[in-house]
């Protein structure tokens, strides 16, 4: 991890620290609107369950699942992501990190529609920076997704980041101000 990596993710997360309930509930709503409109029609869903103040998702996981949508959260297992079944939010807990995940991991899938990721950063080319584990980058590596949309806040994205083998660029960022496609 160079020095800049490190320190715009420093910059960013404290930011996203320092956001106001409010403004989440908003932009999340406006994010979530657009991915509505943009892959509601989609039929199978990864998404990540919100934490530290990133853009809320539960809210739509639920709404797509209640449409027959086949919903999919990440689980924690021996340092890596698995990935179990959504089958409602009264079977979900929360892992030792504070996050909520599936119970247990049940119908494993072949193949993904789309996958929302979560970062820190991401840049106008649709790359990322995490928390610096490579969870998802090893995640998006092992499973078939048709399509990789990353949430954030606008102030998340910048022109651009610096990438390293390993990591996995995603199609789509989409933030409460724009969408950024990967070029």
């Amino acid at each position: 991890m160079t020095a800049d990596k490190a320190t715009l993710r420093a910059r960013i997360k404290r930011m996203r620290n320092e956001l106001d309930g409010d403004f989440i509930s908003k932009a999340s709503r406006q994010v979530c609107e657009k991915f509505i409109e943009l892959y509601g029609e989609r039929e199978s869903f990864l998404f990540y369950c919100n934490f530290g103040n990133e853009i809320e998702t539960e809210w739509l996981f639920n709404y797509l699942h209640k449409r027959g949508k086949k919903i999919y959260l990440p689980k924690m297992c021996f340092e890596e992501i698995f990935i179990g079944r959504f089958e409602g939010s009264e079977l979900l807990e929360t892992c030792s990190l504070g996050i909520k995940e599936p119970v247990s991991l049940t119908d494993e899938p072949e193949q993904i529609d789309v996958a929302i990721v979560p970062a820190l950063v991401f840049d106008t080319n649709c790359n990322r920076i995490g928390f610096g584990k490579g969870y998802y980058d090893k995640l998006l590596k092992n499973y078939l997704f048709d399509l990789k949309v990353g949430f954030a806040y606008d102030f998340q994205v910048v022109e651009r980041i610096e990438t390293e083998e390993h990591d996995v660029p995603l199609d789509v960022v989409i933030t409460e101000k724009n969408i950024y496609r990967r070029k």
